[in-house]
């Protein structure tokens, strides 16, 4: 098992992106419920916060320092992967709380956008 070196500050937040090996699966979305437990399992042990997050056929995408930039980012992933052609159409993804809490608009993304060239790339 991979063990990563972090700083370990109360209260940090961290951007991290999880990938298949076998980049053309599609196992985290044909097993969502699996991994949704499985991260709720590691959440009672080591309790933090995920405030974005989207699943994606071969990765898992969470966020780090530049907060509002990273959970952009990380909504609009699929459309950027061709997955969907607007954010709210990826149904595993953190999009969806944001817009019923109010935070976006459900037609956000709807038109191109582009990132820093650091942003996701961490």
């Amino acid at each position: 098992m991979m063990r990563y070196r972090r700083i370990k500050i109360s209260g940090a937040s961290h951007f991290f992106i999880v990938n298949l090996a076998e980049r053309n699966s599609h196992l985290l979305v044909t097993h969502v419920d699996l991994l949704r437990a499985s991260v709720r399992d590691v959440k009672t042990k080591h309790p933090f916060i995920i405030d974005a997050m989207v699943i994606m056929p071969n990765h898992v995408i969470r966020y780090d320092d530049d907060y509002e930039n990273h959970i952009d980012y990380i909504h609009y992933n699929p459309v950027k992967h061709g997955f969907v052609s607007r954010p709210v159409d990826w149904a595993f993804s953190s999009i969806h709380r944001y817009i019923k809490l109010g935070i976006l608009d459900k037609h956000w993304g709807s038109v191109a956008m582009d990132f820093a060239d650091d942003i996701g790339y961490e």
